[in-house]
């Protein structure tokens, strides 16, 4: 299709004479319209095997989808071209260019393969970010609107007044002379060059407009399309991050990275080459300042080395890489809500469980205090027998 439209636009150009083309395209690249007619062919009859072999294998179900009903058109106003027994009202391409719509849908395949993330990340960005333009578009045209209405009425009397040279007038008219025209001259001073419809109205009309182009590129041009483009690009990205599939895709990656950044630490430490490291091995973190500086990048602080190898062991006093990696990403970073909570319902539990020991104890000591008074009284029976 590109080589089609290059091959057409040759010969446009050829026709209204514009510079540089003069030659139509079987002079500027003679092999282009036959190999433009055998890859025609070629492609044409591609589509056609291609949806017999879906009709057949599909059976009643090709009928179900949509596309399949473009694809049939497609063949079907191919085939008449052909044959020559049709002239297509439309250009063809605009056929083709259906058809090429179709690869659209491999985009909802990419997060299922690696190496696409950033191009999932986009195109979920896009999609996201049609209920931002829609309302960031309205905030735009009433606003512009707006100042177009103002500039039609207040200009009017400038472009009607005969005293007013012809050319003045068929300047401003040609900007701000109708509603259209004033409400496209507001977008392009707002979005592009603003100074020529600036400079039109200062020189034939008033330099008073000088101040109202200032005022309106600065709070127009600057300060409200500025924080739309803020809030469209802060929106659009919040919804697009809180898609359940990109946070998977990113706690793989911080996962990821924090393996190969703690295999670094590991093979920088394990000074034997045997694969674990020893406590003594494990006790150069504190010695390297290089070391520890590169920790607390990964917010790990290391104050005592052989603390830290403590919490890392698994209790035979060897860590592997394995363990370093598991002990680590317990370790650093702040204290996470769910830790603290952890520990605040641990200390509950275990001062309940210290209040019921010290009851049972207190309920020990009476029944023994019990005890000891009735063996008491017992001993002085038994050394008084007469006194009984």
């Amino acid at each position: 299709m590109a080589l089609q439209a290059q091959l057409s636009g040759f010969d446009s150009g050829q026709k209204v004479q514009y510079v540089g083309y003069s030659r139509g395209a079987g002079d500027v690249w003679p092999w282009g319209p036959p190999l433009l007619q055998g890859a025609e062919m070629f492609f044409g009859v591609l589509y056609t095997c291609e949806l017999v072999v879906k009709c057949i294998g599909l059976g009643r179900d090709f009928l179900k989808d949509h596309w399949n009903w473009i694809d049939c058109a497609i063949v079907a106003c191919w085939s008449l071209d052909v044959s020559g027994s049709l002239i297509l009202p439309i250009n063809p391409i605009f056929l083709r260019l259906a058809r090429l719509m179709k690869l659209l849908r491999v985009l909802k395949l990419v997060k299922f393969f690696e190496g696409f993330d950033s191009l999932y990340l986009m195109t979920k960005a896009i999609k996201t970010s049609f209920p931002i333009l829609v309302w960031a578009t309205v905030i735009l045209v009433l606003i512009q609107t707006l100042f177009a209405l103002i500039l039609r009425a207040v200009l009017e009397k400038y472009i009607l007044d005969d005293s007013k040279p012809l050319e003045g007038r068929q300047a401003v008219f040609k900007l701000y002379g109708s509603f259209s025209r004033a409400f496209l001259t507001m977008f392009e001073i707002t979005f592009a060059n603003w100074t020529p419809a600036c400079r039109i109205l200062m020189e034939h009309v008033s330099e008073f407009y000088i101040m109202f182009s200032l005022v309106h590129k600065l709070s127009v041009g600057f300060s409200i399309v500025s924080v739309l483009i803020g809030v469209f690009i802060q929106e659009t990205f919040k919804v697009a991050t809180s898609d359940d599939h990109i946070m998977l895709i990113n706690k793989d990656r911080s996962v990821l990275r924090h393996a190969r950044q703690m295999d670094k630490l590991f093979h920088g430490l394990d000074l034997s080459n045997d694969g674990v490291l020893t406590r003594e091995e494990f006790a150069n973190i504190v010695h390297s300042p290089s070391v520890k500086h590169w920790l607390s990048a990964l917010e790990l602080d290391v104050v005592d080395a052989h603390l830290l190898f403590d919490l890392v062991d698994d209790g035979d006093e060897e860590v592997t890489a394995t363990e370093l990696r598991e002990g680590i990403a317990r370790l650093k970073g702040t204290a996470r809500s769910i830790d603290v909570n952890a520990t605040l319902y641990e200390s509950k539990s275990a001062h309940q469980r210290c209040q019921e020991i010290l009851e049972e104890q207190r309920h020990q000591r009476a029944v023994m205090d019990e005890i000891e008074k009735a063996l008491g009284q017992l001993t002085s029976q038994l050394a008084n027998p007469e006194r009984a």
